[in-house]
């Protein structure tokens, strides 16, 4: 988390130190850090991301890479794993799991200008990857072993799972006075063709989402 941190606030410091040099008529740098919801059918679950890459054409195509997560940590959502017959783990035979996603992709998106402000539609399509993993106590496995060996006995080495990742949105971004930041939100609707995992189904991250941003930009 601290080299995410600091990498996030180098690449801050480098966007608005070119901002300073960059024409206005030229290509421009565009970083956006976000935050918002996935709409699954038994959960909201919380996600972070971010969107970075270059605006063309006086700034009506963006071009760049995006990337968000559904953080077991900041999701206190449990699903219940019930185990096989004859099968326990620490004498429990249904177990409470908690879910990790992350998606990155390729973006681009057609910039409309209506007065002051902008409207985008960003298409997206990359990888995915989600899964369970064991949570609280039950993290302090009874034999000394990873934890993460236990959780692929448990699921069948299926614990986890990655896909493709096409996404696909309207982003709304209202540009502020005297400094290159803009403030927006965006719907969108993520679907994960070919994931599988042991607990949930190979559609559960088909689903809308919700981001609120603020963008560093160069023009």
């Amino acid at each position: 988390m601290k080299s995410i941190i600091i990498s996030t606030t180098i690449l801050f410091s480098s966007i608005l130190a070119f901002s300073q040099k960059e024409e206005s008529s030229g290509p421009g740098w565009f970083f956006s850090a976000e935050a918002g919801a996935m709409f699954h059918p038994d959960d909201i679950g919380r996600t972070v991301g971010w969107t970075g890459g270059v605006m063309l054409f006086q700034n009506h195509l963006k071009l760049g890479f995006n990337y968000f997560s559904r953080s077991g940590p900041i999701n206190p959502q449990t699903f219940p794993l019930v185990l096989p017959a004859e099968a326990e783990y620490k004498g429990q035979t249904t177990l409470q799991l908690r879910s990790d996603h992350g998606a990155f992709g390729v973006m681009v998106a057609p910039v409309f200008s209506f007065g002051g402000v902008k409207l985008e539609i960003p298409v997206s399509a990359g990888f995915m990857g989600a899964g369970y993993f064991l949570t609280g106590e039950n993290r302090i496995t009874p034999d000394g072993r990873r934890v993460s060996e236990w959780e692929d006995e448990l699921m069948g080495d299926n614990d986890a799972g990655f896909g493709t990742m096409i996404e696909g949105g309207v982003k709304i971004l209202f540009p502020l006075k005297n400094v290159p930041i803009s403030l927006g939100s965006g719907i969108y609707y993520t679907l994960n063709p070919g994931w599988q995992s042991y607990v949930g189904g190979s559609t559960y991250y088909n689903v809308p989402r919700l981001a609120f941003s603020v963008q560093f930009d160069t023009h």
